[in-house]
This record gives C-alpha cells, structure tokens and sequence, in this order.
C-alpha cells in the first residue's frame, strides 16, 4: 500500500505502540491523527510526532462518532483506521470484579468496533475503501493466569476482526 498521502486515524497513539505507528506513518508521509482520552497526554504527543491531536474515549459511541467526523472534515476524508487503544485488568477470576471487565471489553472490543463502524462507514461512503487495522495481542490466542478480562477482551477482538 501506497502510505504518501493517505489519512490515518491511529487510537490509543499517544504512547506505545500506537505512537510508534503514528511516527511511521507520518515519517512514510501520511497525514495522522492520534486520538486517546486525556487532553494533555495527547497534544503533548501530537506536538512532538507533527500530527494532530484528537481527544475522546473510543469507548463512548458519541466520542468515536465526533473524533472521526472531525477527523474527516480536518484532512478531507479517511483512508487508514488503526484500533490500536487498548487497556489491561489483571484480576484472579474470583477477585475479578464486574467494572473492571466490563472497562475492558468497553475499550478492548467495543471501542474497535465503534471506531471501526464509523470509519467502515466513510469508507463506503468514500467509494475508496480503506483500511482497518486492529491491534490485538498473543493474549488472544491463549490465556494465563490473571488475565480473564484482558485475554478474554483480546480473542474476541481477533474474532471481531476475522469478520
């Protein structure tokens, strides 16, 4: 795939990984976007990357929504998705509470899908297509101790992506 000139929308990229993508992406000449849920975290990475900063929850249906019209009426569309915001929860199953799983797989499953719905949404509507990459980890192909919500979180992203 052709990177120079394309549009890229990179959640959870103001660290780690998605940082990491969103450097490449840029330095390869991509327009980018991060997007993550504390202001400062954010523009603070974006300032440093040249990118441009986009704050909200991909976990929240009305943030996901906002973040990728605005994104699109910013650079004049969107070509690359990356899901790539994700949380951990470590727990033994018995002390594992109902919050912490359900913060999860609010970020880990449902946040991948909300972005992706919307982004899929103006790809279609683009009559380009794009592309919608999901990061997942080895934790969804096998768990391990403590690692119910999050592992759990994982393979049904892997499933999710699969359709």
């Amino acid at each position: 795939m052709q990177i120079q000139g394309t549009r890229a929308l990179i959640t959870g990229g103001s660290e780690g990984i998605g940082r990491a993508i969103a450097a490449a992406l840029a330095a390869k000449g991509a327009q980018v976007g991060i997007m993550g849920r504390h202001a400062e975290t954010v523009k603070k990475a974006a300032d440093e990357l040249k990118v441009t900063a986009f704050v909200g929850d991909v976990g929240h249906e009305d943030d996901a929504q906002r973040v990728v019209k605005e994104f699109v009426e910013k650079m004049g569309g969107i070509d690359i998705l990356v899901n790539n915001a994700g949380i951990g929860g470590g727990a033994e199953l018995v002390d594992l509470d109902l919050g912490t799983f359900e913060t999860v797989f609010r970020t880990n499953v449902i946040g991948a899908m909300l972005m992706g719905r919307e982004a899929a949404r103006r790809f279609v509507a683009q009559g380009t297509g794009g592309q919608l990459i999901n990061i997942s980890s080895t934790s969804g192909l096998s768990g391990g101790k403590g690692a119910t919500a999050y592992s759990g979180s994982k393979l049904a992203l892997r499933g999710m992506t699969e359709c």
